[in-house]
């Protein structure tokens, strides 16, 4: 059962972010699309990567499960000028090494 209109309304006044719940946001957010377009609007925020530079683990440290990797997903170009091309598949070249060490 989907959450009713009031509920949706109630939850978006106790966040602090957006809560998109109409038919035009519904739709525009749950496309597989979405997730490059939020990622771009993410990392091309400087204040952004600069939190996630100081927040995320060193990248010395073998991370076994932290979440999204989004740190490596900053270094990479255009974020980065002189990193590597961007590629979502990072994540998961991280997740089968990680899983090789554990």
């Amino acid at each position: 059962m989907s959450p009713s209109l009031t509920d949706l309304q109630h939850l978006a006044g106790e966040l602090a972010g957006a809560l998109h719940f109409d038919a035009t946001m519904r739709t525009l957010y749950a496309t597989d699309a979405s997730v490059y377009r939020e990622t771009k609007k993410l990392l091309g925020d400087a204040g952004n990567r600069a939190e996630i530079a100081r927040e995320f683990p060193k990248k010395s440290i073998h991370r076994r499960n932290t979440g999204y990797t989004v740190d490596l997903l900053a270094d990479c170009a255009p974020f980065t000028s002189d990193g590597p091309p961007f590629n979502f598949c990072r994540l998961f070249g991280r997740l089968k090494w990680a899983a090789s060490k554990t």
